[in-house]
């Protein structure tokens, strides 16, 4: 092999290296770049990467260095999910979470009542339609002669 395509080699595999092995913290910032955006699909996506990376929630997780991460991934993902319709897994996500993260979406509380109370409409049927009942026809007077 001659020395450029040792090199490229070498260079190839760094880079996949390097995507392969994204850190959790990486994930939380395009999650939370998403949730500006509104973009719940994506944030849905980062956030279960940050928490396969990092399931512990926290004020000061500290990602490298003196980098420190207000991490509260479960709320971005359950809020996500809410606004996506999935209602059981904005529940399970917005009971585990301790607090709003640095962009708040609104209480939790408030997004966890939402949630169920969109999940029993769902589960509830739809009430039968009330059909008006037809008038009752009055019989005919006789003309007066």
């Amino acid at each position: 092999m001659n020395y450029r395509a040792l090199v490229l080699s070498l260079f190839v595999s760094a880079l996949s290296a390097g995507v392969a092995n994204a850190s959790w913290y990486d994930d939380y910032d395009q999650g939370i770049a998403a949730v500006k955006r509104g973009n719940w699909s994506v944030v849905v996506q980062k956030m279960t990467a940050a928490i396969k990376g990092n399931p512990n929630e926290s004020d000061k997780a500290r990602a490298y260095g003196t980098i420190f991460y207000n991490y509260h991934p479960y709320y971005y993902r359950g809020v996500a999910n809410l606004n996506l319709g999935n209602y059981e897994q904005a529940i399970a996500d917005l009971e585990k979470t301790q607090k709003p993260g640095e962009v708040d979406l609104g209480p939790i509380g408030a997004n966890l009542t939402r949630a169920k109370e969109k999940l029993r409409e769902m589960r509830e049927p739809e009430p039968e339609p009330t059909r008006p009942t037809p008038p009752v026809a009055q019989p005919s007077q006789p003309a007066p002669a």
